[in-house]
């Protein structure tokens, strides 16, 4: 909190004094979640970029094993990640819809 306020040139005790205000504080938690956004569409963005860096190195010749494992480590995880995802975005639709209509649909 000190280096904000003093990146912000006012004291540290206003700083917390603002902190206190539940509007000032609901703006910076918007703020740092715009901020994060932010980085995880670059995350998004690169994501390409390091799966070919990964395989890359895991197909290396010369690469130590250690780093091989690692990479392939790092694919299947991924890509086990990947599958969960999908799964729980199919079964909150089927959720969603059986919610829409009145419970009436089936879940699996």
């Amino acid at each position: 909190m000190a280096k904000a306020a003093a990146a912000a040139g006012i004291n540290g005790r206003t700083l917390r004094r603002w902190m206190r205000d539940p509007r000032f504080r609901a703006a910076v938690h918007e703020g740092r979640r715009e901020m994060f956004s932010q980085a995880m569409g670059l995350t998004q963005r690169y994501a390409p970029v390091a799966v070919a860096t990964l395989v890359k190195v895991m197909n290396d010749a010369t690469a130590a094993h250690s780093a091989k494992v690692t990479a392939a480590g790092l694919l299947l995880r991924f890509g086990r990640e990947s599958l969960e995802l999908c799964d729980v975005e199919e079964r909150v639709a089927a959720l969603e819809q059986a919610a829409a209509s009145g419970g009436k649909g089936r879940l699996q």
